[in-house]
């Protein structure tokens, strides 16, 4: 039996040990149009008639490519895998048909192994109707992969139990063999985030072709959220076939339409996604622009994205989970088949934290405040209108967040000055109105938004400044512990309008310690021509 001491020492080694059963099929495919296939032109796959020049197709598409399958895979286990096709999938090999497969957000998988000829040239084609939606063709990978016939493992669900100490493993194998209890399983995990990480290593009777199995851990168990998005590698051994997948240990429900995520309230910052990809059709498939993606919004505050009617690719689960920003993906009008595909191939992502569709009833969904488009033309209005949406969302009782729905907009705008209003704390002030005479008293409570946890006993402070940056008042609010929670309350400020020169432009900052601030625009009334000297100037 194989063990996984490879994946102990070398995981690089695994994965030259996977690349060798393993046949890449991106590249140049004959392609035609029609009710049958003619081929007099090609495309290259991986994919989309846009990327190819082809415009909208309103036939069949066919896609046909000749491939050598190695002799010694006469006695392999062999699955075609089709990362994200446009919708509807149907393959032929050898001039036999495999199946059909309809799913939009999915893989294809398709059981070939009957149908190939090891040791020499075999066809594949891959058909898909036309008119599929707002693209067509076959993205991401695209690949036959070969396993060990006698016993391979079909699919791994991992469902972690943090507060139990344990992760649950669903095994459901394949193969012809039936002396299973000549076999083990053997289980290994180990956090992926951390150099020379302890390795935790059991064994497991093969007793059943469907295995649910209960993984201890012997150390404390490092949780994953947006502010540590710790995660773990697990590899699993069958007979000679393995698996290897990274996931996170985090326990997420909804109570009283608020999302709890281990053990403690979570406040949702989102955006949405459009679904718009006007260069090729299609979300990315790989890593680097999912990164780069959520990394704008988690500069911007941001810690939730909801894809408009769609389900994004495995990579941007990925790209989320090293990041710690979490995901919904929206799929209106899906059918149970497809959600259950969805979850089934994403649930083991921390990331994966809401999903939109009809199918699931109101009294799991979180009360979001959903925040349009300012339609503007000019940054600073943009700006201006945002801070003013979202802090009027903190500063509200009744939701568990709020999503901007436009991610392009927003991901204009200055990152920096969006921070400001847009964070997992921000402080926040409640002007009682917006114009004043000379004869009034500012009286603006002070509040702390806090998404992150308790915060030790900390210096929260006021200055008010001119256009000229001359601090005119200032002082300490407050230096207290703030708990997690919407509403802290920190102090009010209280200043004498006859004390500040008017009418001019005024900017209130508050800060909290050395690094969060948020500001605030104001006019003073006009008063008395005799003037109080100015006190200093902002740094």
């Amino acid at each position: 039996m194989q063990r996984l001491s490879v994946f102990l020492f070398s995981l690089f080694a695994c994965v030259l040990m996977s690349a060798q059963e393993v046949i890449d099929l991106t590249g140049s495919w004959d392609f035609a149009v029609g009710d049958s296939a003619v081929y007099k032109d090609f495309v290259q796959l991986p994919g989309s008639m846009l990327t190819n020049g082809k415009g909208e197709q309103t036939e069949r598409i066919w896609y046909q490519r000749s491939i050598y399958i190695p002799a010694g895979w006469k006695e392999r286990h062999v699955t075609l895998l089709l990362e994200r096709p446009s919708a509807e999938t149907t393959v032929l090999v050898n001039g036999k048909k495999v199946g059909s497969i309809q799913a939009r957000f999915t893989a294809h998988q398709y059981d070939v192994t009957n149908f190939l000829i090891p040791g020499q040239r075999n066809l594949i084609v891959v058909s898909t109707p036309a008119n599929q939606g707002s693209w067509q063709g076959l993205a991401g990978r695209m690949e036959l992969r070969a396993q060990p016939r006698e016993l391979y493992i079909e699919r791994v669900q991992l469902y972690p139990r943090p507060f139990q100490g344990i992760v649950q493993i669903n095994i459901q194998l394949g193969g012809r063999i039936n002396y299973l209890n000549s076999e083990v399983v053997e289980v290994l995990m180990q956090r992926a985030d951390v150099d020379s990480a302890t390795i935790v290593n059991r064994y497991f009777s093969l007793n059943s072709r469907n295995l649910n199995l209960v993984m201890p851990f012997e150390k404390e168990v490092a949780l994953w959220d947006e502010l540590y998005p710790h995660l773990y590698r697990i590899g699993i051994s069958v007979g000679e076939d393995y698996y290897e997948t990274t996931f996170g240990m985090f326990e997420s429900l909804i109570e009283n339409h608020q999302p709890v995520l281990n053990g403690h309230n979570i406040y949702l910052r989102g955006v949405v996604d459009q679904g718009l990809f006007p260069q090729t059709g299609y979300p990315s498939t790989d890593v680097e622009p999912w990164l780069d993606t959520f990394r704008a919004c988690k500069e911007r505050g941001l810690n939730l994205m909801r894809f408009k009617g769609y389900c994004p690719p495995e990579a941007a689960f990925s790209a989320a989970d090293r990041l710690g920003f979490y995901l919904q993906p929206d799929m209106p009008g899906a059918q149970k088949e497809e959600i259950n595909r969805v979850i089934e191939s994403y649930i083991h992502h921390p990331s994966f934290l809401l999903m939109g569709a009809e199918y699931f009833p109101d009294s799991i969904r979180p009360a979001i405040h959903p925040i349009p488009a300012s339609g503007m033309d000019s940054d600073s209005l943009r700006l201006n209108y945002y801070k003013q949406e979202v802090e009027a969302s903190l500063l509200s009782d009744d939701n568990a967040g709020f999503e901007l729905q436009d991610f392009d907009e927003v991901g204009r705008l200055s990152a920096k000055q969006f921070h400001l209003f847009c964070s997992s704390v921000v402080p926040l002030v409640r002007f009682p109105k917006a114009d004043f005479t000379a004869a009034d008293t500012l009286r603006v409570p002070v509040e702390v938004y806090n998404a992150i946890g308790d915060i030790s006993p900390i210096r929260a402070a006021y200055f008010i400044t001119n256009e000229q940056r001359q601090v005119l008042a200032g002082g300490e609010i407050s230096k207290k512990g703030i708990p997690l929670g919407k509403h802290v309350e920190l102090g009010t400020i209280t200043i004498p309008f006859n004390s500040i020169p008017g009418p001019q432009k005024l900017t209130l900052t508050v800060t909290l310690g050395n690094k969060i601030a948020n500001r605030w625009e104001f006019t003073s009334p006009k008063n008395d021509p005799q003037q109080p000297e100015l006190v200093s100037e902002a740094n």
